[in-house]
């Protein structure tokens, strides 16, 4: 039925009139992609701007500036769903750490965009900044490098990481609960991560300090805890359970 309706307007030569008619009024929006607890309102943001619209006049931007307020919010994908439908595919960036700044902490995403207003989570790393971050996205070379480390990491591990930090070993990152990562430049980071995830999972480096990953093909753990001194068994010292070593029977002492 949606494309007749289609057909007959081209074929009136009516187009013009009839994209904006109530027959293709939008009543029915299905939004996508958004998470958090900021979701129903977004859905409810978005709706109340798509029911101004039909699906053959969509208004892309007026649906942008309806989320203006929801930092999350990277783009939009807008589609058509019958005659009255419309599908709104929300595509959110995602915070891999927050920038801490002038005594507060934002929220920044992998290519270093500054979430401002999106409240941070307390499990997102820190990436330390000097100067302070007042634009929409972050400036400091070092900021973007460390930021490019957070984006790199498995989720998994990127939960578990509580701080980047700089030295004498370059790039690195304190893991809770875990060994500081020395990466040393920010190049070469999946193969980085890479040989960290398994010198993480030998048993062998269990209870290291620190692995050094800066050449990934080399992999190294440091500060590994002291192996515990061996006990002696009864066997290894000659004797028996309950003996003393004793002067030999056939020696003789030649005292004054």
């Amino acid at each position: 039925m949606f494309a007749v309706g289609l057909a007959i307007a081209f074929a009136g030569g009516g187009f013009l009139t009839v994209r904006d008619s109530s027959l293709f009024a939008v009543r029915d929006v299905r939004m996508t992609g958004a998470t958090g607890p900021a979701a129903p309102r977004m859905a409810a943001a978005l709706e109340a701007a798509a029911r101004q619209m039909t699906t053959l006049h969509v208004d892309r931007d007026s649906l942008r500036r309806s989320l203006s307020t929801f930092p999350q919010v990277r783009g939009l994908r807008v589609s058509a769903e019958g005659r009255n439908g419309l599908r709104v595919a929300v595509v959110e960036y995602r915070p891999v750490g927050a920038v801490s700044a002038g005594g507060q902490r934002v929220p920044v995403a992998g290519d270093g965009t500054l979430l401002r207003g999106l409240a941070p989570s307390p499990d997102l790393a820190t990436v330390p900044v000097e100067g302070g971050a007042a634009s929409r996205r972050l400036t400091s070379p070092a900021g973007l490098e460390a930021v490019a480390v957070l984006d790199a990491a498995p989720p998994a591990l990127r939960a578990r990481i509580g701080r980047v930090t700089g030295g004498a070993r370059g790039l690195g990152v304190s893991l809770r609960q875990g060994p500081d990562v020395y990466f040393g430049s920010a190049s070469r980071l999946a193969a980085k991560w890479a040989a960290a995830v398994g010198v993480l999972a030998d048993p062998d480096a269990r209870g290291a300090r620190y692995l050094d990953v800066r050449v990934p093909e080399r992999p190294a753990a440091g500060g590994l805890p002291p192996e515990p001194e061996p006990v002696l068994k009864p066997a290894e010292t000659g004797t028996q359970p309950g003996e003393q070593t004793t002067q030999d029977e056939d020696s003789t002492s030649t005292g004054g």
